[in-house]
């Protein structure tokens, strides 16, 4: 062993110090070139092939490369038969709030039309009440002027038998309408014979007032004939033979 040692060149001694210096530049240069071959053989990411790296290789260098297709915008899918509908929330709010309004004021219409119901029932209930009163002051009426008509009666009986200076004197005592009454009810010769014995003026006046009343009962009297005469058409003469 130990010639061995000593049969070696001494700059290839380990213990020389241009021996380690060879050795190590040895290693490094070993480890160079094992990364170089490493990094030869790892494939490149970028690069093609096989079909794409031959396809390339035909292609002519002028053409250039076509760009793949823009994707499209994604369209939605058209909803399956059955599915439930999605609404907007935002709209199914204002629907309910529509239909919120919409009760509120039927809610208000039905009572309007409940008060105007009462408010008729009570304009009816008036209504009824005053027909009763003013069929209650006709029934009065009616049995006040049957009561002066029957006054009335009695006081031209009375003084179509008295004297005409005691009848005058009577009805000097009453109204001008009540003695207005009583003639336009007396036979016109004792009328006139009781006119007489009243005093000149009330003589005029009552007699004035009978002659405005026989006017109109006359007028009264021809408008009534005139209209009965229209609602019976007049016979036409028969033709000539």
């Amino acid at each position: 062993m130990s010639r061995a040692k000593s049969d070696r060149p001494r700059w290839l001694r380990p213990e020389s110090a241009l021996g380690a210096g060879l050795v190590a530049k040895a290693g490094a240069l070993v480890l160079a070139l094992a990364w170089a071959l490493w990094l030869g053989l790892a494939p490149d990411p970028g690069a093609q092939t096989g079909p794409a790296l031959a396809q390339a290789q035909e292609a002519p260098p002028d053409k250039p490369a076509e760009a793949p297709p823009a994707e499209t915008a994604a369209e939605p899918a058209p909803a399956e038969p059955g599915a439930p509908v999605q609404f907007d929330p935002r709209l199914i709010q204002l629907i309910e709030q529509k239909r919120a309004d919409l009760a509120a004021r039927e809610a208000a219409l039905a009572k309007e039309r409940e008060q105007i119901e009462k408010l008729k029932a009570d304009a009816m209930a008036r209504i009824d009440e005053l027909k009763k009163v003013q069929a209650a002051l006709e029934e009065l009426i009616k049995a006040e002027q049957d009561k002066r008509e029957e006054r009335i009666q009695q006081m031209v009986k009375l003084l179509a038998n008295m004297r005409p200076d005691a009848a005058g004197a009577v009805v000097a005592k009453l109204d001008d309408q009540m003695a207005v009454d009583i003639f336009s009810r007396m036979q016109p010769r004792i009328a006139g014979k009781v006119m007489a014995a009243l005093e000149p003026a009330r003589a005029a006046r009552i007699g004035e007032v009978l002659t405005h009343q026989r006017q109109a009962r006359e007028a009264a009297a021809m408008a009534r004939e005139a209209a009965a005469n229209v609602r019976q058409p007049q016979a036409r003469p028969a033709p000539a033979p």
